[in-house]
């Protein structure tokens, strides 16, 4: 299966189709449900027609192969270490989506040569060619590692939840960005609203001081209502948009994901070079 998914994507990258979209998932604070809405996120998106990846970037808690019941042989690191190529790394995942697993290994891109991370961006730079857009989902909180990703991406995906410590640490990671200057659009989304009202009032909320302090635009991709069936779903280790597709969360899910994936905005501008811009991040340069 992986040499037959390893050939499937050869033939994709030879065919050079423009490179992926990225789009960085972050957070301020844990436990606001930032994987799993990155998860269904990317699950929807399929479902528009999308070729959707899902890079696991969290250095420390690596869990999206958990979180979807995959098995994943491989990962980064053992790309890094010369023992895998790329794309024996890729998991086809349920869905209709890929994902590259538990990248821990990422953070030794600091220590390598230059000769050895020179490879290791040619082999990544793959990716940029075999899907249309790559999501990567980080660790929660304003580590270099976090924003380097956000830096390097084409977007940013900040996910809140309404609690007033959430809310603190969304705006901490828009600052952030705001103080590196050389970021792209950043989108807002709050997870597990209460209902349509609350949604809205913590999106205005947080989009108008970053605007009034900061002087940064934050674009509203919208709110996901929070459910007790995704829960179930967790326990279950099933997308909730598989597992109840017309409940409150998946529903309103939807609705973020056409707006990420079908309307298109000025968020959707490509800055290219995902993977170069990242190698030269972790390197300082």
């Amino acid at each position: 299966m992986v040499v037959d998914q390893a050939t499937r994507l050869r033939e994709i990258v030879r065919t050079a189709q423009p490179a992926a979209r990225t789009i960085t998932v972050t957070s301020g604070k844990g436990g606001v449900g930032k994987t799993n809405l990155a998860i269904n996120l990317a699950i929807a998106g399929a479902a528009t027609g999308k070729n959707i990846l899902v890079f696991d970037a969290d250095l420390g808690l690596a869990n999206i192969d958990l979180l979807l019941n995959v098995r994943t042989p491989y990962n980064l690191s053992h790309v890094i270490r010369g023992e895998r190529c790329l794309l024996e790394t890729i998991v086809q995942a349920p869905g209709n989506i890929q994902i590259v697993p538990g990248v821990s290994g990422l953070s030794e891109m600091a220590d390598l040569s230059d000769d050895q991370r020179d490879a290791l961006i040619r082999n990544l730079e793959q990716l940029e060619s075999a899907a249309d857009v790559i999501l990567i989902d980080t660790g929660a909180g304003i580590s270099k590692n976090v924003i380097n990703f956000a830096l390097a991406s084409d977007e940013t995906l900040v996910v809140s939840s309404p609690e007033p410590t959430s809310i603190t640490d969304a705006y901490a990671t828009i600052k952030t960005l705001a103080l590196h200057g050389d970021h792209g659009p950043i989108r807002l989304v709050v997870n597990m609203a209460t209902d349509a009202a609350e949604g809205e009032r913590v999106l205005e909320q947080i989009v108008r001081v970053c605007q009034d302090f900061l002087g940064v635009y934050v674009e509203k991709a919208g709110w996901v209502l929070a459910d007790p069936t995704v829960g179930t779903a967790v326990r279950r280790r099933s997308p909730f948009l598989l597992e109840y597709p017309h409940c409150a969360a998946s529903t309103s899910l939807k609705k973020v994901a056409r707006n990420f994936f079908v309307a298109a905005g000025p968020a959707t501008t490509r800055r290219g070079g995902f993977f170069k811009k990242l190698s030269s991040l972790f390197r300082g340069a």
